[in-house]
């Protein structure tokens, strides 16, 4: 009876709910409707194994213990190794334009490369409001705090499974699980070779093995990836009638296991060239490297039923070189006579950074009894820029005064050779201390509570403390209730902190609150996540003019209120097809500009038959603003994207893989901080590829 009358007034609260979500969430209506019939009259007929349930799916990323997602104290979404080969998706970049609350748009101050933002709030392309792990290992560096500044086309040819957490995660996870975790889960159990080749002289060949024996198990794999890029012609700079952007990059990952004792051994190497860096083009100057290797071990100390105990460390390394064609040979030629110089080069501003990390901790996981079971853990994790300077042809200092004075003049230092113009960081680090606890506690069969904090001590600026709650309600096996409430910090990156001038030692952590409702239902094969969340954040870090020409990175006093709606919903297999839609509507995002879209919308349709496997999958952003030199905002158009993969097994274990991106030659363009973009940053058009794949 009890149950009964919550389903009622849940059921009217939800009504009121789809009218507002407008046309797409009615269309999804109608859909699952229809779909029952069919589902209930045909499920005899079935033409593959029905995918696995969304609320009894695993994850790990909500309580770094493993859990079934309907369960799960966080809004989390999942994508498997079987929704990504169908997919064909190459990218966790493009794999998140397909999650609710989620956006991915390009952006070049690191050169080509794409930001990441969620639930209203965006980043530079650093996206530092994101944190990515691959294999629980953070992504995230230090000295922008951030994963896509260093990491550019997070590969997925080896992965498992993605795990989403779609909110807050510092209670666990520390900084950066500010709007969401991204968890990478590498595949150690795969044996199989790809090799294709596309336009645009594009390559591609991957592999992935694996071997078990009695007390061991060994997973290798590695990537290799070019293309020779698009030409683009509609160009902020008139005196550059074209340009490209080339890509190109590799990857590695090697997986050992003895016994209780784990050790692996992660690279991944970028290098694109052309097109923009910052807002500048320059050809055959331009240019983005990068280089990620990483090695952790994971020894499990205590590993039964009721109790898990393991000892985690590791070494990362990292480093960037971006080179931009600061300024033309042109220009150079064409300077007043006041400026003095002897250089007519074209100058060259190349920011170089290198920084490495340690870590170790101990994880665990206790089940007292029935009712409670708690999860404990403690990390020491240290940081530390080994060089973070600037290089030129030219003493930028002195040609960025004559260029700016009025008229321009003065005398400008010409090198002829590359040389170090400016030292922003040497052998600066920080220690960080985090210990976390969370305990679950179930009073009856139907009710979870989860109560969680984690507590951080940074050696540069001081202690912070989030907590988390969640309550988890089963109406019944197929109906679940979650209210969750999170805390989450982003600590000032060491950049922000230490840079000459722009650095302030005086700054604090950001901060967000987020309370979330959802409800997750699962009747005759579809199943359906909607979630509602109200976030509220304060002392966003940004630059503030504190001077004439002069800024100063501090915490602004405006706090941001962003909240909205997020739908998930997917099906069962029927006559072999399946479907997947995510949805997103917010009330308020930030402003001025908006550069979060209001309304996003993804679908992936997949039809498998036999030997064939067809995939459609598209999405949807709408209009968002982009910032002009004049200080005023324009409107840049909403767009879809949609992308094809098919696959034939022609042969046992050869399957023939074709892939068209961006199948309908969309001209889209994205927001971007930098405000020289007065149209927005262009996109890629069109793509084709064709492969083969070999499994044994």
């Amino acid at each position: 009876m009890y149950n009964d009358l919550i389903m009622r007034y849940i059921t009217s609260y939800f009504v009121v709910v789809l009218y507002r979500l407008k046309f797409v969430l009615l269309c999804m209506l109608s859909f699952s409707l229809s779909y029952t019939v069919v589902y209930a009259a045909e499920k005899d007929d079935l033409l593959d194994v029905p995918l696995e349930s969304l609320l009894v799916m695993q994850v790990s990323v909500a309580s770094k213990t493993e859990e079934q997602l309907g369960e799960a104290p966080s809004s989390v979404t999942v994508f498997t190794r079987q929704q990504l080969s169908r997919m064909g998706v190459k990218s966790v970049e493009a794999l998140l334009n397909f999650v609710p609350g989620f956006t991915t748009s390009r952006e070049t101050v690191f050169g080509q490369g794409y930001t990441v933002s969620a639930r209203g709030s965006t980043t530079p392309q650093a996206s530092y409001n994101i944190l990515f792990m691959l294999d629980g290992q953070r992504l995230n560096g230090d000295l922008g705090g951030g994963a896509l500044d260093y990491n550019h086309l997070i590969s997925l040819y080896n992965v498992k499974q993605v795990e989403i957490i779609r909110g807050p995660g510092s209670a666990l996870y520390g900084t950066g699980a500010f709007s969401g975790v991204v968890n990478i889960i590498t595949e150690t159990d795969a044996n199989e070779v790809f090799v294709g080749a596309g336009d645009m002289d594009s390559r591609e060949a991957y592999f992935n093995v694996s071997k078990k024996g009695k007390d061991w198990h060994v997973a290798a794999s590695a990537r290799y990836f070019e293309d020779a890029g698009q030409t683009y012609t509609h160009l902020i700079d008139p005196y550059v009638a074209s340009t490209q952007d080339p890509r190109q990059g590799d990857d590695g990952n090697l997986s050992i296991n003895y016994k209780d004792l784990k050790f692996t051994l992660q690279h991944s190497s970028r290098d694109f060239t052309d097109f923009y860096v910052a807002s500048s083009l320059g050809n055959g100057n331009n240019s983005f490297e990068s280089d990620r290797n990483a090695a952790f071990f994971r020894y499990n100390l205590v590993d039964n039923k009721e109790s898990s105990w393991s000892l985690e460390g590791g070494y990362t390394e990292m480093g960037l070189t971006t080179v931009e064609e600061a300024y033309s040979q042109r220009t150079m030629e064409e300077l007043s006579s006041t400026v003095n110089t002897t250089g007519k080069a074209a100058v060259l501003k190349i920011t170089d950074s290198t920084e490495h990390a340690w870590n170790i901790g101990i994880n665990g996981r206790q089940q007292w009894n029935k009712e409670h079971g708690s999860s404990i853990g403690i990390q020491w994790y240290n940081p530390v820029i080994d060089e973070y300077h600037q290089l030129s042809n030219y003493n930028l200092r002195e040609l960025n005064n004559a260029l700016f004075s009025m008229p321009p003049s003065g005398t400008v230092t010409y090198y002829d050779g590359i040389v170090e113009d400016a030292l922003y960081n040497k052998d600066d680090g920080r220690d960080i201390l985090g210990i976390y606890l969370q305990h679950k506690y179930q009073p009856i069969e139907s009710l979870d509570i989860t109560l969680g904090s984690r507590y951080d001590r940074y050696s540069d600026f001081g202690n912070t403390v989030n907590p988390r709650l969640a309550v988890v309600y089963s109406l019944s096996d197929t109906t679940k209730l979650k209210g969750m409430y999170g805390e989450a910090f982003r600590a000032p990156s060491i950049r922000q902190l230490s840079t000459p001038l722009l650095g302030n030692r005086d700054l604090k952590p950001e901060k967000i609150k987020t309370l979330e409702l959802a409800w997750l239902q699962q009747h005759n094969g579809f199943q359906t996540a909607l979630t509602y969340f109200h976030s509220r954040s304060q002392d966003k870090i940004d630059t503030v003019l504190v001077a004439p020409n002069s800024r100063r990175f501090m915490n602004l006093d405006d706090k941001l209120t962003t909240d909205g709606w997020e739908l998930e919903a997917s099906t069962d297999v029927f006559y072999g097809i399946s479907l997947r839609a995510a949805y997103s509507l917010l009330n308020h995002t930030e402003e001025n500009p908006r550069r979060f879209p209001k309304q996003t919308f993804s679908f992936i349709a997949n039809y498998h038959h036999e030997d064939w496997n067809i995939n459609i999958s598209s999405y949807f952003n709408d209009e968002v603003e982009q910032q002009v030199t004049s200080g005023e905002f324009i409107t840049l158009d909403s767009y879809w994207v949609t992308d094809m993969n098919v696959r034939y097994e022609f042969a046992k274990n050869m399957t023939a893989i074709g892939k068209v991106d961006n199948l309908l030659d969309e001209e889209y363009y994205s927001s971007s901080k930098n405000s020289a973009f007065n149209e927005g940053l262009i996109n890629r058009g069109r793509s084709y590829s064709l492969g083969l794949e070999v499994t044994f």
